[in-house]
């Protein structure tokens, strides 16, 4: 019960009488806690549910106000960080610019307007043009569905970016109509791949 030294030995008493020291086995048992056994488990199922839930690739997320977009023709008003047609005789084409930091273009990007106009819809084409005009890429038109306020669509990418090259929305504002409100671009974005 005592070592020589006179201290009470009951450290091995679950384990082991005290007439034998405790095996190996004993020992680790003895020194893990449930908290060091499942520390690694946690995770590392941890890593493999960001695995499973995150996509694949990264994408780094660049929103801009539609008071970003400049008149290529016609004259905008701008009015709450957005850009409006209020002309009632044509229709208002205008560059909303993008700016990536990589090289490897825009995997998708958007446009959220209010169309108001019964006449026709508001429709943008995501471009991406070399500086030197060599290479040149659109992705497909994207075009309201008809009068009815606030919309959102979305684009697919484009190749290209970085020094060099400029990627922009071009997009037509329809005109105002006696009696409507103006149609204008509220905002727009762009995912590029990290």
């Amino acid at each position: 019960m005592f070592d020589i030294q006179g201290r009470f030995l009951m450290k091995y008493k679950l384990f082991t009488s005290i007439d034998r020291k405790p095996n190996r086995k004993e020992l680790i048992m003895k020194n893990l806690r449930p908290t060091k056994l499942l520390r690694p488990l946690a995770f590392q199922l941890g890593i493999t549910c960001c695995a499973v839930i995150l996509p694949a690739s990264a994408s780094a997320a660049n929103f801009y106000s539609g008071a970003n977009c400049v008149a290529v023709n016609g004259t905008p008003v701008y009015v709450d960080g957005m850009v409006r047609n209020v002309s009632t005789t044509s229709g208002l084409r205008v560059n909303c610019p993008v700016i990536t930091d990589g090289i490897r273009g825009l995997e998708r990007a958007g446009v959220r307007f209010l169309d108001y106009s019964a006449a026709s819809n508001v429709n943008c084409i995501l471009i991406s043009r070399s500086s030197a005009a060599r290479a040149y890429d659109a992705a497909p038109r994207i075009e309201s569905s008809g009068r009815g306020g606030p919309q959102s669509l979305a684009s697919a990418g484009v190749s290209g970016g970085g020094a060099g090259y400029r990627i922009y929305f071009e997009c037509v504002i329809p005109r105002r109509a006696p009696g409507e409100q103006s149609s204008g671009i509220e905002a727009y974005f762009a995912l590029e791949p990290l």
